[in-house]
């Protein structure tokens, strides 16, 4: 290898070096959220929530403007050890999901006896010998209980995913916790703002009636396409993809040798086409125009499993046949459904999430009918 290629191989190196060393880390996890349809979301059960009647809004400001009286919902993606107590003691009700308390020799994951059911833990942090009262818990400690401050009073959990999208099947976690926050007649509020969303219009009483993050290119300052890609991580990676193709074309570097000539091969029109919409519906960011054509081709197929035919069926009859068929829980079809008539525009993540979910469910009703 000759110096000149040695030296442009250790400066990308050096790049590569530093983009590791200073890249963002993110700041705001969407463990816990209920916008997101992970296996560590909470969408499914504040969906679920709906169902059962149980008015649970969305807090997307800071503590500071939360109204007096009312019981507040936090999941936090990681444990925490503190938490600010004076606005408890005027008569609200905190709870917390995420404590941090030490590991104990008990099993990851057990099952609990409640008046909800069997309800599963998994995690081996315990409060031991607790002197509060306690709402679950066994021999090594408590997992769930309740502190009392003056007017108001917490409620902790060792566990931050007691009830998330990856408990569906365990309808007891999703009865506890709602047994949790409606002990009081307070109004119930779910932070979100601690999730990194928040009311863009800062005079809007209402936290629920926006459910979005607050859009950085319509804010001042920031409302071109160099001014958001200024304020993120995506700049300076940009930046240094242009001096390492730079460094590349002047050294002339070619690491697998000089490129061979390539045979022709025959054209795939369709492909082509179908490859060109799909880059055209990215760049448009036209996610519910594919969820629309997608959902249609996945209900027919499931209607044809389940032998109703492929004439499109309304929801409320399609859950009907599926429960009497496979006695299965229907959260994860309700959910997907109610995804695929939103028309709602879906991130990336949301998407592909939205996709796997209607493949495992046509994949579990194959093994059903198998």
């Amino acid at each position: 290898m000759t110096t000149k290629r040695l030296w442009l191989g250790g400066a990308i190196a050096l790049i590569i070096i530093l983009l590791l060393i200073f890249a963002p880390t993110q700041t705001k996890s969407q463990a816990g959220s209920s916008y997101n349809n992970a296996p560590d979301g909470y969408s499914a059960w504040y969906d679920w929530l709906a169902t059962e009647n149980i008015s649970v809004k969305r807090w997307q400001r800071p503590l500071t403007d939360f109204p007096s009286d009312a019981t507040l919902i936090q999941v936090y993606p990681q444990l925490i050890e503190y938490i600010p107590t004076d606005w408890v003691k005027k008569g609200n009700t905190l709870v917390i999901l995420g404590y941090a308390k030490p590991a104990t020799g008990a099993n990851f994951s057990t099952v609990h006896s409640t008046p909800q059911g069997p309800v599963k833990i998994d995690t081996r942090r315990r409060l031991r010998q607790p002197s509060k009262q306690v709402l679950l818990g066994d021999d090594y400690g408590a997992i769930a209980w309740e502190e009392s401050l003056d007017q108001g009073k917490i409620i902790y959990v060792t566990t931050p995913y007691l009830a998330a999208n990856a408990y569906q099947d365990y309808l007891p976690n999703y009865k506890f916790l709602a047994q949790l926050i409606t002990q009081t007649d307070q109004p119930i509020w779910l932070d979100e703002y601690i999730h990194g969303y928040q009311d863009c219009d800062s005079t809007n009483q209402d936290s629920d009636s926006t459910n979005q993050y607050c859009d950085l290119t319509n804010q001042e300052g920031e409302n071109s396409l160099t001014g958001y890609l200024a304020a993120t991580w995506l700049f300076p990676v940009l930046i240094q993809l242009i001096i390492i193709s730079l460094l590349a074309i002047w050294g002339g570097f070619l690491p697998f040798g000089i490129p061979g000539s390539l045979t022709k091969t025959k054209p795939n029109n369709t492909l082509t086409y179908i490859q060109a919409l799909a880059t055209v519906l990215a760049k448009a960011d036209k996610t519910e125009y594919i969820v629309q054509v997608i959902g249609k081709n996945k209900q027919k197929q499931l209607q044809k499993a389940l032998g109703l035919g492929e004439s499109p069926l309304d929801e409320t009859s399609l859950i009907d046949v599926w429960l009497k068929q496979t006695q299965k829980s229907p959260l994860s079809l309700k959910q997907w459904l109610a995804t695929t008539s939103s028309q709602k525009r879906l991130t990336q993540t949301e998407l592909l999430t939205w996709l796997t979910q209607g493949q495992k469910i046509l994949r579990d009703l194959d093994n059903h009918v198998d």
